[in-house]
């Protein structure tokens, strides 16, 4: 799938993800990477945007909530699903996993993802 991906064939690396799910559902990195697929399609962005949720909270149960990856993957779903106080809870806790296993690079970007919410005024929805 990543190789598809890579040469712009998001379609069938997106297959190829499914496929690898439905032989092992259990599979974090096909998880995660169909996961992303999904929440930087620009495509039927609603559709993308149910998938995406319920492949990254799968992810996110499968890793007992501690990867930062499968974290800030979940919170680009919500954002995309326009889940606003699930997507700062999913910031919150991939900013905490991040910390916790020194990846300094997705710290200092969710950190300022996260900053970033305080700026933004509250919606009226």
């Amino acid at each position: 799938g990543m190789a598809l991906d890579s040469i712009g064939k998001r379609a069938e690396a997106a297959a190829s993800f499914r496929e690898a799910l439905r032989l092992n559902p259990d599979s974090v990195p096909a998880l995660k990477q169909l996961g992303w697929l999904l929440v930087s399609a620009p495509e039927n962005p609603r559709r993308n945007a149910e998938e995406a949720l319920k492949v990254a909270r799968r992810a996110v149960v499968s890793t007992g909530e501690q990867d930062a990856e499968a974290l800030e993957l979940l919170a680009a779903a919500c954002a995309l699903g326009g889940l606003r106080q699930e997507e700062i809870d999913s910031v919150t806790k991939a900013l905490a996993a991040a910390k916790a296993s020194g990846q300094t690079d997705r710290t200092a970007r969710l950190a300022r993802r996260l900053e970033s919410f305080g700026e933004m005024k509250p919606s009226s929805n």
